[in-house]
């Protein structure tokens, strides 16, 4: 069993509101009528990015990102029964 001191948990705690802040900026960008492409390269494996500036997504940020109710697939799947490549907000206009 692991005992976990306050210097561990402050450790832990900074790391999950670097996680929350980036979450909420790209979900922020979503809602201003960007969308979250997934892409595939040989290289470097998954790759997420936002369309309107281009910016990187981490995996484990993307993840974060399409679990949460207010952004939705917005494209079709590679393979029948797979996720979609493509997710968008919920709310953002269509322009």
């Amino acid at each position: 069993m692991t005992i976990h001191t306050a210097r561990s948990r402050r450790a832990v705690d900074r790391r999950l509101d670097r996680l929350n802040v980036e979450v909420e900026r790209v979900v922020n960008d979503l809602a201003h009528g960007n969308f979250l492409p997934l892409r595939f390269d040989r290289r470097h494996g998954a790759l997420w990015t936002l369309t309107g500036n281009g910016r990187r997504v981490e995996p484990e940020i993307a993840k974060l990102v399409i679990a949460r109710p207010d952004v939705i697939a917005a494209g079709d799947a590679l393979f029948p029964g797979c996720t979609s490549q493509i997710y968008r907000h919920a709310d953002a206009d269509d322009d």
